[in-house]
């Protein structure tokens, strides 16, 4: 028992360390403004993989729900935009892991609402990308979208049918929906 006990508390002392890390990328991120630095911090910088790997190493702890959520915002901030070189931006995101991220998110049993809330909004922008589209569809979120859209009552239809209506539009998401 006394092992497990310190195994415990070392996993959650490492778990806050990396919290701390994330929450303070994820703030660096909050202040980009202009598309080149948003451009820079994904396809230069070690940014999104601090975050996405928060992402990943958060899911199921309760008190990571706030943190997780945070970095997820981060992400869609990063994914954000309209111009034309926007997708080369949300398809290295895909790469560096954010679409993996995503459907961790929405396969996890009991996922906090706001979490699956924010995972939706990347999901959404990332799906916007050809690259990105299809690796949403690799990492499998056509069937969970399918699944939602399919129950009347799910808390967050409206988000999954977006994404679905934007997955649809790309042709890996449009034949991993069908």
């Amino acid at each position: 028992r006394l092992a497990a006990a310190v195994v415990l508390a070392a996993a959650a002392a490492a778990l806050r360390d990396v919290q701390r890390e994330s929450l303070r990328v994820a703030a660096e991120v909050a202040l980009l403004r202009s598309p080149d630095d948003k451009r820079g911090a994904v396809l230069y910088s070690s940014a999104v993989e601090v975050l996405v790997d928060y992402v990943n190493c958060g899911l199921g702890v309760a008190e990571a729900a706030r943190p997780v959520r945070m970095c997820l915002i981060a992400l869609t901030g990063l994914a954000t935009g309209d111009d034309a070189g926007w997708s080369s931006v949300r398809d290295a995101l895909a790469d560096k892991g954010a679409a993996d991220a995503v459907v961790a998110c929405l396969s996890q049993r009991g996922c906090p609402p706001g979490v699956v809330e924010a995972a939706l909004r990347l999901a959404s922008q990332l799906a916007l990308a050809p690259g990105a589209s299809a690796a949403l569809a690799a990492a499998g979120v056509a069937p969970l979208v399918v699944a939602a859209v399919r129950t009347p009552d799910a808390r967050s239809r409206g988000g999954y049918l977006a994404l679905c209506c934007r997955l649809g539009a790309q042709p890996a998401g449009r034949r991993a929906l069908v």
